[in-house]
């Protein structure tokens, strides 16, 4: 309504999506605490592009409002944003804990006050590129890989790790579950000719695409879903964590819809440069945005 948000480190390029405004807010002190919600990136994507903290909470953490549905869904979860984790923490505070009118709802023992812990010993997952099955722009992975020294100083291992699951079956089952879910919440809008115009081209095509899958698509991904979550209990009974990089570009001009392609490898969606965030939300990890230094040319991730 009122043109693209900037981001706060170079007004020539985007802020990310869709919490861009809250992210920017963020870093240029105008909030000091922001909520949204997140269903791949909206969060990581923003926050990492601005240099604050986001905190995508294990789902069913935070209660959503109980409309429509609330067994099936479990893709999107509202999430806290702020300029340090001790921001983040009381924020999550606020916000978690049971709705007796959602079933799935989960418990939350609260984290302000517990942050400063001794960190030594714990054993950090390095997933980078995937096995180089996700492309990157230059330069991307190797400043991340340089910034998990920090974790290293404070006395955690940080352990390069082969990819634990097919890439392409995750892509699969999120990009169902997500057309699915897409149709789900904007098939009231679509089904009104004068709503219909104003959504975006790619949007139509998810709820088109949801409104074509069968139940035996929807049981194929969900399967999926369920043995790599699997795969990851396995992953953690070794590892606190597993780092990836928040996006698979640096930040881009506010012109461009989204990257057209990366390392050489033709963009074939709007999703497929975060699709490295994927393994978090397709199962509902929780999954905390830590800004890193700029790099040479002051663009942060």
């Amino acid at each position: 309504m009122f043109g693209p948000t900037r981001n706060y480190f170079d007004s020539t390029h985007g802020a990310g999506g869709s919490s861009g405004c809250a992210a920017v807010g963020l870093a240029a002190g105008r909030i000091n605490l922001a909520d949204g919600s997140d269903m791949i990136c909206s969060l990581p994507n923003p926050v990492g592009f601005n240099g604050v903290y986001g905190l995508r909470p294990t789902w069913g953490f935070v209660p959503s409002d109980p409309m429509g549905d609330t067994f099936h869904n479990q893709l999107a979860t509202v999430d806290s944003m702020g300029r340090s984790p001790g921001d983040v923490a009381p924020l999550l505070d606020v916000q978690a804990g049971p709705d007796p009118r959602q079933s799935l709802g989960l418990r939350h023992v609260p984290t302000a006050g517990t942050l400063d812990a001794d960190l030594r010993g714990r054993c950090i997952a390095w997933l980078g590129g995937w096995g180089g099955a996700l492309p990157a722009e230059d330069g991307v992975l190797a400043h991340s890989t340089a910034k998990l020294q920090r974790f290293a100083d404070i006395g955690c291992s940080v352990e390069s790790v082969a990819p634990p699951f097919d890439l392409t079956a995750l892509w699969e089952a999120w990009v169902t579950l997500f057309a699915w879910a897409v149709n789900q919440s904007l098939s009231p809008l679509y089904d009104q000719p004068a709503m219909r115009d104003q959504l975006k081209p790619e949007v139509i095509w998810e709820v088109e695409r949801g409104r074509s899958l069968t139940f035996a698509d929807i049981d194929r991904a969900s399967l999926i879903r369920s043995k790599w979550f699997a795969a990851a209990v396995v992953i953690f009974t070794r590892y606190d964590a597993f780092a990836l990089p928040a996006a698979q570009c640096w930040l881009f001009s506010h012109d461009l819809d989204w990257p057209m392609s990366l390392g050489g490898v033709a963009m074939d969606g709007d999703h497929r440069w975060m699709e490295v965030v994927v393994p978090a939300s397709l199962i509902g990890l929780s999954c905390l945005a830590v800004p890193a230094d700029r790099n040479a040319g002051g663009l942060p991730i």
